[in-house]
């Protein structure tokens, strides 16, 4: 069930200031440890303003996607709900949003993303959304875990 259905309350859009602190809470929720530093999230908000998105409830940001692009391939840097709100689609929401402003606004012709080889939900969301496992990418991670790369053609 696509989360607007399920809540015409969740609004995609793009990041502002005053979204920083509850994302960072999202991410330190999400990725403890691993978790990128607040300066990435601040340089995001400025750098890729159009390509930065959350998803609001009732005035606060309950997730988020962030993009980039170089020439036309649009790379996922990060996307995270927070855990109260994981499993109602929201994930979905901002990886369609994300996708639909990465082809028609930046000409994308391919999306990719890094996941943890354990991570079966993301993955699992990922495959639905037509992504596919390209390359396994050996202690991607700062745990030593490896990251699937996967791409979606569009």
């Amino acid at each position: 069930m696509n989360a607007m259905t399920k809540s015409s309350k969740i609004k995609v859009r793009v990041v502002s200031e005053k979204d920083l602190a509850d994302i960072f809470r999202i991410e330190l929720e999400a990725f403890g440890k691993e978790a990128y530093p607040k300066w990435v999230f601040q340089q995001g908000a400025k750098l890729l303003r159009r390509t930065f998105m959350v998803a609001e409830l009732d005035g606060k940001a309950i997730g988020y996607v962030m993009a980039h692009v170089k020439g036309k391939i649009g790379e996922i840097i990060s996307i995270a709900v927070h855990p109260q709100h994981r499993r109602k689609g929201i994930g979905e929401l901002l990886m369609e949003e994300i996708i639909r402003k990465l082809q028609s606004e930046f000409g994308v012709k391919r999306v990719k993303l890094q996941v943890k080889v354990s991570n079966k939900p993301a993955i699992k969301l990922y495959e639905k959304l037509g992504f596919k496992i390209g390359a396994r990418l050996k202690e991607y991670y700062p745990d030593g875990e490896d990251a699937y790369e996967m791409y979606l053609d569009l």
